[in-house]
C-alpha cells in the first residue's frame, strides 16, 4: 500500500538563511587566485620593510654618531692661587746656589770645595726664608753638609758656622719663614740609624736667621 510522502522529510540540510557559497566553481578558483596574489604582495612588502629596516640598522652600527668632545682651556696664569706673595723674588735655584758657593772656601775639615748639585731642597725664590743643602765633592756617607740659607732668593749665609754630617732637611716642618734641619749624632757608624737626632729650627727674623733650638754637640770628625 502506498505511503504518503512527508515533504519535510528528511529535514534540509540547511536553512535558507545560512551563508553559502553558490558562486560556480571556476569563479571561486578565481576570487581564490586573487586572495592568495594578495597576501604575496603583503608577505613580498613586509619582508622589503625588514630588509629596510636591517640595512639602516646596520648603516647606525657602522656609522655611530660620533661623541661630543671637551676642549680643555688651560688656567690663565692670573687665575686665583697664584702666588701673590709681596716682595721682589730672586732668581732660579741653580743660579742662586752657584752665586752661594761662589762666595764659600773649601771645607776646612777635609779641604774639598763644594757639589754644586743639591741634595736637598726647598728652595723658593719668593719665601722669607729656605733652604738648600749641598755636601762636599767626591763625598762618602759621613762627610760634611752644609745648609745654604736664602731670603727671597738671596744667599743670606749657612745654617751653622761649621759643617755637620748626617744632616737632613725637613720639608713638611718647614714653613714660608722656617726652615727646618735634623742633625744625627753619636750613632755606631756611619751607615747607622741609632745614636742621637736633634731638631734643630731657623728663622727669618727681619734682617738676619736666628737659630730656633740647640744645635747638638759637633764631633772632631766623623765616625
Amino acid at each position: 500500500m502506498a505511503r504518503e510522502i512527508n515533504p519535510k522529510w528528511p529535514p534540509p540540510a540547511y536553512e535558507p538563511t545560512d551563508d553559502v557559497d553558490t558562486t560556480a566553481p571556476a569563479e571561486r578558483g578565481s576570487r581564490r587566485g586573487v586572495w592568495l596574489a594578495a597576501v604575496v604582495v603583503i608577505v613580498g612588502i613586509g619582508a622589503v620593510i625588514v630588509a629596510f629596516a636591517g640595512m639602516h640598522r646596520k648603516q647606525l652600527t657602522a656609522n655611530p654618531t660620533p661623541a661630543p668632545t671637551m676642549t680643555i682651556v688651560p688656567p690663565s696664569s692670573s687665575s686665583a692661587g697664584a702666588d701673590d706673595r709681596a716682595g721682589p723674588c730672586g732668581p732660579d735655584e741653580a743660579t742662586a746656589v752657584r752665586s752661594a758657593l761662589g762666595q764659600l772656601p773649601p771645607d776646612p775639615t777635609t779641604g774639598r770645595p763644594w757639589s754644586g748639585t743639591p741634595e736637598q731642597s726647598n728652595y723658593d725664590p719668593c719665601a722669607d726664608l729656605s733652604a738648600v743643602l749641598v755636601t762636599v765633592q767626591g763625598a762618602t756617607n759621613s762627610s760634611p753638609d752644609q745648609a745654604l740659607m736664602f731670603h727671597r732668593g738671596e744667599f743670606v749665609g749657612t745654617a751653622t758656622p761649621a759643617a755637620y754630617p748626617f744632616t737632613d732637611l725637613v720639608g713638611p716642618a718647614s714653613t714660608d719663614d722656617i726652615v727646618v734641619l735634623t742633625y744625627r749624632t753619636l750613632q755606631s757608624c756611619d751607615t747607622c740609624e741609632d745614636g742621637t737626632l736633634t731638631i734643630v729650627g731657623f728663622q727669618w727674623r727681619g734682617d738676619h736667621v736666628r737659630t730656633l733650638d740647640p744645635l747638638p754637640e759637633l764631633r772632631e770628625s766623623p765616625p
